[in-house]
């Protein structure tokens, strides 16, 4: 079993079994950073998988599934993390789907999903990734990553949505971010601070 060494936090990513959010978590914990980490039960598998490569960078990690668009779900969530890895130090909100179709085709279901997963999803785990990173009076750093795909579906527009209280409360970095996916064409540059 690989050393743990000193970590520099724990951070949560969400939607981290494939593509974009598998990424950040990697870099998150060649950084020196525990990873807790999130998607829905049925890619269980993949979170396995990349758990493994984690511990094998002497980091901790811990699974918390859940769909991002349940309240419940996400509280649940956080509350994983910080009962294993001992706190919420960097929450990265990346879970999304695209479902593309023209106006004409895309059906009401999928509409609504989408809008679910995208945008309710991410103002949960902003919320409750701030009341637990406030309740821990150190602050924190909250991120929002996504494909292009995120910028159109509002995604990035839920960034400005009370956002001074929680400067006011050393959650100081929060910020719109995007990486390449091999499912988009056009993305954003992925960064952010520690």
């Amino acid at each position: 079993m690989p050393q743990i060494f000193q970590s520099k936090g724990v951070a949560l990513v969400t939607g981290v079994a494939q593509d974009i959010g598998r990424v950040i978590a990697l870099r998150l914990a060649d950084d020196g950073f525990d990873l807790a980490l999130n998607d829905i039960p049925s890619k269980l598998d993949l979170i396995d998988v990349l758990s493994q490569e984690i511990k094998g960078k002497s980091r901790r990690t811990c699974t918390a599934l859940a769909d991002v668009s349940v309240e419940a779900e996400v509280q649940q969530m956080i509350s994983v993390t910080v009962g294993v890895l001992g706190s919420l130090d960097i929450t990265v909100a990346n879970a999304g789907i695209v479902r593309a179709g023209s106006l004409l085709t895309t059906s009401s279901e999928d509409f609504e999903t989408t809008i679910q997963v995208n945008a309710r999803g991410t103002f949960l785990c902003y919320k409750y990734a701030a009341m637990q990173m406030i309740l821990q009076g150190r602050g924190g750093r909250i991120t929002g990553a996504s494909s292009m795909a995120g910028t159109y579906t509002g995604r990035s527009q839920l960034l400005g949505i009370q956002c001074e209280q929680v400067r006011r409360e050393r959650i100081d970095s929060i910020c719109s971010n995007g990486a390449r996916s091999p499912l988009h064409h056009r993305e954003r540059v992925c960064s952010w601070t520690h």
